[in-house]
């Protein structure tokens, strides 16, 4: 590693430091190595792979939900938050457009951060609002979230029988080999082929090896 920071820095040929970053970067392959070193590892690695599309569709739901609550707030939310005066001077523009109310939610919803610093004044005022509140509450946090989590464990848990089911016929196939391998010595050492092997024909066999 020394050697080849010192070739970057003092090589002022293109070809000799690309050359050079080339090999620095192949020590990303001993990462690789800890796969085969430790299969725990390596099953975590590829379960957390195996569920990265179930986790991107997921949050792209999740944020289309959130931007519909979002319009919903600015056409019911925004008329009673624009005549309030909040105690937090940031709480006054949580809906003052679409990406002031969708971070909003994100963040209270999503992120479960300072869910009650804006709301709970706004309910203990206008209590008809807590409907609103509580909806997107329920549908968003209680309610889809946990969907798309069940989506993301079902997802893991399908790639780990896959895992099973392939190292099971690795094995088998491995155990077939194995067998194949001494059936084929067998009938080596059975010399006359009457289905016996008897210690002449070993001894010969062990002979034969060496």
């Amino acid at each position: 590693d020394i050697i080849l920071t010192w070739a970057i820095q003092s090589t002022a040929s293109k070809p000799v430091n690309v050359v050079a970053r080339i090999f620095r970067a192949t020590r990303v392959l001993r990462v690789v190595q800890l796969f085969h070193s430790f299969p725990e590892l390596r099953k975590m690695i590829i379960a957390f792979l195996s569920v990265l599309r179930t986790i991107f569709w997921g949050f792209i739901l999740i944020m289309c939900l959130v931007g519909c609550w979002a319009l919903i707030a600015l056409q019911v939310l925004e008329p009673y938050n624009r005549d309030f005066d909040h105690e937090y001077p940031a709480c006054n523009d949580i809906f003052l457009s679409f990406g002031h109310a969708t971070l909003y939610f994100f963040q209270t919803l999503v992120s479960g951060d300072d869910w009650g610093k804006c709301s709970i004044p706004l309910m203990m005022s206008y209590p008809e609002l807590f409907f609103i509140f509580a909806a997107s509450l329920f549908t968003v946090q209680l309610g889809f979230t946990n969907l798309v989590l069940a989506v993301i464990v079902d997802k893991a848990a399908e790639t780990r029988e896959s895992m099973k089911a392939h190292e099971y016929k690795t094995r088998k196939e491995n155990q077939d080999c194995q067998v194949s391998a001494i059936e084929d010595l067998l009938q080596r050492l059975d010399t006359n082929a009457n289905g016996f092997i008897s210690l002449d024909e070993v001894v010969q066999g062990l002979q034969g090896d060496t």
